[in-house]
């Protein structure tokens, strides 16, 4: 436990710190854990992303109006800008939420339910992120990012928190109870889901490989992150 909350204030301190170690992001350590994560390089950009090598299957939560045709996916990433081939400049740790139904939800903010307190999260998307697919299917796409705002970096702190702990304590013998939070994706109607259990190990993932390299500083220096607003719930 001393461990975990080791970790979580070791995030919440490095907002307006000084990099204590190195000068830049080190993403030589993503890619050579190639048995972990995948290093993305997308033609014409100079922005890469790192993803773990979870399926979307594993990542798929449900909603009342599931689609036949695709999964509604959650999953944690890092987008790493002005990179060499071994360091960036800039580093972000995102979530993604990207929704599949049979209706259009119209999501216009996502609220996580964690420790009796609502972490609202706004502006999550924009208009090009909302599309049908060929066959109907409603697809809208959600993103919320981690910044040097407290009330941000006080949520995403508290959450991988939450999924070392839930990491630690899983074990392939036996189900291991679920840390208890619930994702709202706020539109026409608010929709209540459960975050399955590749998304806490997937975050507990970047969690422990960020603390390893000293990678929090770097989360917090460049970017706000996304706006949050705390509620007692």
């Amino acid at each position: 436990m001393k461990r975990i909350i080791a970790l979580a204030l070791a995030l919440v301190l490095s907002i307006g710190c000084a990099a204590a170690d190195n000068k830049n992001f080190n993403i030589r350590f993503f890619k050579d854990n190639a048995s972990f994560f995948r290093f993305m390089e997308p033609e014409g950009g100079n922005s890469a992303f790192i993803e773990t090598l979870e399926t979307a299957e594993h990542r798929a939560f449900m909603t009342p109006y599931d689609s036949e045709t695709y999964f509604s996916t959650v999953y944690p990433e890092i987008m790493v800008s002005d990179y060499t081939a071994d360091e960036a400049e800039h580093a972000a740790f995102r979530i993604w939420i990207r929704y599949r139904g049979t209706k259009h939800l119209n999501i216009s903010t996502v609220s996580f339910i964690l420790d009796g307190m609502e972490y609202r999260f706004l502006d999550v998307t924009t208009p090009d992120w909302t599309a049908t697919k060929e066959d109907g299917t409603a697809a809208e796409d959600a993103m919320i990012m981690l910044g040097k705002d407290i009330s941000n970096a006080t949520f995403f702190a508290g959450l991988l928190a939450k999924a070392v702990e839930y990491a630690g304590t899983k074990t392939a013998d036996q189900e291991t109870a679920l840390p208890e939070m619930t994702m709202i994706l706020h539109g026409e109607e608010d929709v209540e889901v459960t975050l399955p259990a590749a998304f806490w190990e997937e975050t507990a993932a970047f969690a422990i490989a960020l603390d390893s390299i000293n990678g929090f500083q770097f989360l917090t220096k460049y970017y706000t992150g996304t706006p949050c607003e705390i509620h007692a719930n």
